[in-house]
């Protein structure tokens, strides 16, 4: 039996989820392995199933969903749950049937504080836990305490969004594109788009053909846009707002850079679909981020959201278009050998095998 948190959001543990949910379809199959998921019921085809998987939703209703997972913990064998806060479930149907083992997954930033006890404990005692970085799993086992024994390593995946054989679009835009990806949170301000927005004063005035678009939404967009009027560059920063997905392929097309230097990544798939599309990348180098972007290679690394040194690296690559084509053959290798859904398949399989056996 699997639960999972709300999968029918743009956001990037719900696209997390659902590629997982595909991948485990044929597992599923295999050891009759149902889904639960916390929204309408109903159903996706995920990347790489072969069909419509069916899921049996609870309309976020909690309470209910608990209910029904507990109710059924006597007669199920294994039990995965997609989010840490999933976890104290696990602990309960185990409490219920002793030979039921249960894993977890942890996305990222929700374990990088300590959980609540009760969450804490629950993940603590599952039989495993898979992180997609290893950022990641050294904050599962220092900050909850859980045996690093018992703590695994899955890069996330996704199906590669060009056609078979086919290579990366160029922009058709005119100038030099940046892009950045990020859900503008209040609260979670670590994205570091006020840090691109204001290293673009020096570097628009090199470039006057520059366009910056800014995919994504969120209650910190207007303080976002207040401080690109501020900085004088409103002319160049786009706010598309959230977009299909796509509309976000083809941004990601038509970008010549792509910039996020995030100090909240757990993984970074934004740097995943980036490189999907042959695109260099420019991160921070912080939590997960350098596990995928390697400095020099298919892409660059900065220190934290130092200003600076994004104004001079968005430039050199701006001003070098064999330097950009160079890092994004390079992104696109580093995609195909190491995050492509071929290779996440092998790896999350694996994983739940170790988990049923």
């Amino acid at each position: 039996m699997a639960v999972w948190p709300q999968i029918c959001g743009g956001g990037g543990i719900e696209r997390v989820c659902r590629t997982a949910m595909g991948v485990m379809e044929q597992f599923a199959r295999r050891h009759q392995l149902k889904p639960y998921v916390n929204d309408s019921s109903g159903g996706i085809h995920p990347a790489g199933s072969p069909e419509h998987l069916r899921f049996v939703g609870f309309r976020g209703d909690k309470i209910r969903c608990a209910w029904s997972i507990l109710r059924l913990a006597r007669s199920t064998r294994i039990l995965f749950l997609g989010h840490p806060y999933l976890a104290p479930l696990g602990f309960l149907a185990s409490v219920l049937n002793p030979s039921l083992r249960y894993g977890v997954m942890a996305h990222g930033l929700e374990v990088w504080q300590r959980l609540s006890p009760v969450r804490r404990e629950a993940l603590r005692r599952a039989a495993l836990v898979v992180t997609p970085s290893r950022y990641t799993a050294e904050k599962v086992v220092s900050i909850q305490g859980v045996s690093q024994e018992r703590v695994r390593i899955v890069p996330h995946g996704m199906e590669t969004p060009l056609p078979r054989g086919g290579r990366p679009h160029q922009t058709s835009h005119p100038g030099i594109v940046l892009l950045s990806v990020a859900r503008m949170a209040s609260t979670e301000r670590l994205k570091g788009i006020d840090a691109v927005i204001r290293s673009l004063r020096p570097v628009v005035a090199r470039t006057p053909e520059l366009t910056y678009f800014v995919a994504g939404e969120g209650d910190d967009r207007p303080r976002l846009e207040a401080l690109a009027r501020e900085c004088g560059v409103e002319c160049k920063v786009i706010f598309t707002g959230r977009i299909a997905d796509s509309e976000l392929w083809d941004r990601y097309a038509s970008c010549d850079i792509f910039v996020l230097p995030s100090a909240s990544e757990g993984f970074g798939m934004v740097f995943v679909e980036a490189m999907a599309f042959g695109k260099p990348v420019i991160a921070s180098r912080t939590g997960a981020a350098p596990e995928i972007v390697t400095d020099g290679v298919n892409g660059f690394l900065v220190e934290g959201q130092d200003e600076a040194a994004l104004s001079g690296r968005i430039l050199q690559l701006a001003a070098d278009p064999e330097l950009r084509t160079r890092m994004g053959q390079a992104a696109q290798v580093t995609f195909e050998n190491h995050y492509s859904l071929e290779k996440y398949q092998v790896r999350f399989t694996d994983f739940l095998k170790e988990l049923a056996f």
